[in-house]
């Protein structure tokens, strides 16, 4: 109930109050970005190392499933998102839906459209 309100708090100063909204955010973002860009750098770096270790040690043979169930997946899901993590903002910024490839515009509308497929 309490993330309820702090999110619909947020999303009412962001709509009420845009410039004011705007300025904060950009603030918290650039404040962030300027001065915590090693801790991120090191957190992602030791997650890799930890699924990696995990991988590799006798717990990478548990299966998440039921003893007698098959996986969902196959392995070769991975490799199907590394690549069109990489191939789909290319080809948004390439040949984007009317407009012109290889722009700024273009660049911004080829992330925004890769994140909204994610999410």
């Amino acid at each position: 109930m309490i993330s309820l309100i702090v999110v619909f708090t947020i999303v009412i100063w962001g709509i009420s109050m845009l410039d004011n909204f705007s300025n904060v955010a950009n603030g918290f973002f650039n404040y962030l970005t300027g001065n915590f860009v090693w801790f991120y750098l090191i957190t992602m770096t030791l997650f890799v190392v930890f699924c990696v270790w995990v991988a590799l040690s006798k717990h990478g043979k548990i299966k998440l499933v039921k003893l007698d169930e098959e996986p969902e997946f196959s392995t070769g899901m991975g490799v199907e998102l590394v690549f069109w993590g990489i191939a789909e903002p290319q080809n948004h910024f390439v040949s984007p839906l009317n407009m012109a490839g290889g722009t700024v515009e273009t660049v911004n509308f080829a992330l925004k459209t890769s994140f909204f497929h994610c999410s």
